[in-house]
């Protein structure tokens, strides 16, 4: 026995005795005489071939030709009548899936079962067991009884287990068609990385396609004969062929000449239709067209292609086009008798699967009428976005019949060849390539400055501002706050206010570059506890902390009058919403000026604007319930028109510089949930 031998295969045959009746089963048991009351059915009949190891090989026919049974014979669940059968290696089978399974035994103890038979020991399925596990993806279910399992975790497991045991044979008998679609994509996935390993694999299946994208060699089986065998695609589509032949046997009798409601109606000069009606003096009957598609045309023939070009967007003849060219599919048709047509074509590859293709039915014209002794010429204008190689070109007239069959009334297959060269300037490794458009979106998450934890969303500002606000008469909807997100105002995680971490986005462009050795003294004014704790943590600096009643500072002052510092002693300052509070915040303004130091201090100085606010609004002596209404706010006294507030530090002697989304950057604004409208505002003195 040669040992590239896979599967060898000699004079194999399977024969079923058939019986009219019951009784003529047990009339011949108990025939003294042994006279037969059945006939012999052929399964199989005198079955010969041989399998190369590492081959990938198809088998079709139609139900009954004696397909199943091969593949049970060549696994040992069936015996044959007689013929001998040789099989080279580990066999794992895709018959009836989980025809081995016990229903009363778990998933897992199954798998184990399944190994056993194939020869496998419990050590080495051990090793196997988890990407079986893992591609069956039937979760807790692996522990539970079969019995219990739906038809697709059933067929999940089944496959699983055949095809992740690392099998020399894999026989295959239709399976790839269960499952739903994404199950299906990993199958087939899984079956070529085990072709490409150098198992062989034997192949049934209903689906051309598939065969010829799979195999190397396909057997044709009709009537428990192998009838045909050879290149895959070759005996595929002869098969193919035969169909389209029994198709047009059915449909002969249900076929009528009469006009249906979709066929167009023709005008004198023209189609009253959305594409090109031409009238011409030329057609061309090609001869050599028709010698060389002799032996690949089949149909009724009341239509007859007389010629297929396919040329360059001019006109001209071409055999080799560049990826995605435009080119032009031309047909010339005469009838012999009237019809109602759709006219079509194939674009396939080199191993004659369909790529790309239409129909005059596909792209709305309709079903075509002309009468006997009329000529039509239907171009098709089309662009190649094809993978460079060797194409081919089938051309159909066809009468449908239904939704998926139809009359053929002629087809013929590799009526042109042709060549398409490789993509530039980048190479395409999809069969086809159709122009995409590309949405690219940067998915960010928020995250805190202050504390960095990151999170979907924050908090939004307490209600009591809102419910007090409305209650005592302040307009909310009329303010458009310059540096306030109401929605999204603190973080669950710190605290921190959205103003906090603007500072904090501008005090880390500022202060992480500075010379660790140089001394800097900032000055935190009525300090947020989440932006202090996070500047004493990250910074090496001299930090102060003022205000006049808080506790846990490092002096209770008023800013009016911060005699504890003296005159350019500080490098930054930060008063954020502070001088809403003071009864004179001109004075409190001169005095940040007074102790910052020249040339080289910074500081940042915010309050609420409002950027519908006409005009700055103050009042020292309102009552709480007055400051609600005009302010807002019970401890404020006073809110700021814009330029009012620049107009005011610019006086005491301050240089004022605008600091906004462009300096920051949106994605910085939007992980702090910052409104695009906030800017903080940073002072120094001037030269």
């Amino acid at each position: 026995m040669n040992e590239n031998i896979a599967i060898r295969v000699a004079g194999l045959s399977k024969i079923y005795p058939i019986y009219n009746n019951k009784n003529d089963r047990m009339k011949e048991a108990l025939s003294l005489t042994r006279k037969k009351y059945h006939t012999d059915f052929h399964a199989l009949n005198n079955v010969s071939f041989e399998v190369r190891i590492g081959q990938t090989v198809g088998i079709i026919g139609q139900n009954g030709s004696g397909k199943s049974t091969l593949l049970k014979i060549l696994t040992g669940v069936l015996s044959p009548t007689s013929g001998e059968v040789f099989v080279n290696g580990k066999v794992s089978a895709l018959l009836e899936l989980g025809a081995g399974f016990n229903p009363e035994m778990t998933g897992m103890e199954n798998i184990y079962l399944n190994g056993t038979i194939m020869g496998y020991t419990k050590e080495e399925m051990d090793k196997r067991v988890p990407q079986i596990i893992d591609f069956a993806d039937i979760g807790d279910f692996i522990n539970q009884p079969v019995k219990v399992y739906s038809s697709g975790m059933f067929v999940r497991l089944a496959f699983a287990v055949a095809i992740n045991v690392e099998p020399d044979i894999l026989i295959v008998d239709e399976a790839l068609s269960v499952g739903d679609m994404a199950f299906q994509a990993k199958c087939m996935s899984k079956m070529k990385q085990i072709i490409r390993r150098g198992a062989t694999v034997f192949f049934v299946s209903h689906d051309m396609n598939t065969i010829k994208n799979l195999c190397e060699r396909c057997y044709w089986l009709e009537a428990g004969n192998i009838i045909y065998e050879g290149p895959a695609a070759e005996i595929a589509d002869m098969y193919l062929k035969r169909i389209r032949s029994m198709m047009n046997a059915i449909n002969s009798n249900s076929i009528s000449n009469s006009t249906t409601p979709e066929l167009l109606s023709k005008s004198e000069d023209e189609y009253n239709m959305p594409f090109c009606y031409k009238k011409s003096n030329y057609f061309r009957v090609d001869e050599e067209f028709h010698k060389r598609v002799q032996n690949f045309r089949q149909g009724s023939g009341e239509v007859k292609i007389q010629g297929v070009e396919v040329l360059g967007s001019g006109g001209e003849t071409k055999s080799e086009f560049a990826f995605n060219e435009q080119t032009i599919i031309r047909i010339y048709l005469e009838f012999f008798e009237k019809k109602d047509v759709t006219v079509g074509y194939h674009i396939r590859n080199n191993k004659n699967i369909e790529t790309i293709g239409s129909s005059s039915r596909l792209e709305g014209v309709g079903l075509l009428s002309c009468h006997p002794g009329e000529k039509l010429i239907v171009e098709f204008m089309t662009d190649l976005p094809l993978l460079e190689g060797e194409y081919n070109l089938s051309v159909v007239v066809s009468q449908p019949t239904s939704r998926y069959s139809a009359y053929f009334i002629d087809y013929v297959e590799n009526s042109v060849l042709f060549k398409v060269a490789e993509r530039q300037p980048y190479k395409l490794w999809n069969s086809v390539y159709v122009k995409n458009r590309i949405n690219i979106y940067q998915i960010q998450e928020k995250q805190c400055s202050i504390c960095g934890n990151k999170l979907e969303s924050y908090l939004p500002l307490d209600s009591y501002f809102e419910m007090n606000q409305r209650k005592n008469g302040y307009d909310v909807d009329s303010v458009r706050a310059e540096l306030l997100n109401r929605k999204e105002y603190s973080c669950p995680h710190c605290g921190s206010s959205d103003r906090d971490r603007i500072y904090a986005l501008y005090l880390e462009k500022r202060l992480s570059n500075m010379n660790a050795g140089r001394e800097f003294t900032l000055v935190d004014i009525a300090p947020s506890e989440p932006l202090a704790s996070h500047i004493k943590k990250n910074y090496n600096i001299r930090y102060i902390s003022v205000d006049k009643y808080m506790e846990d500072v490092t002096y209770n002052i008023d800013m009016t009058e911060m005699k504890v510092f003296y005159d350019e002693e500080v490098d930054g300052f930060i008063c954020s919403h502070v001088l809403e509070h003071v009864d004179n915040d001109l004075k409190a303004m001169k005095e940040l000026h007074r102790i910052l130091k020249r040339k080289t201090g910074w500081g940042i100085l915010v309050v609420p604007i409002d950027l519908n606010c006409q005009k700055t609004i103050e009042d020292i002596t309102a009552t709480p319930e007055e400051r609600w209404k005009c302010f807002g706010q019970d401890d404020h006294v006073r809110k700021y028109n814009k330029g009012d507030y620049l107009d005011r530090l610019t006086s005491v002697g301050f240089s004022v510089e605008e600091i906004g989304i462009e300096y920051f950057g949106q994605t910085d604004y939007y992980k702090n949930s910052i409104e695009e409208q906030a800017v903080i505002y940073i002072v120094s003195k001037k030269e």
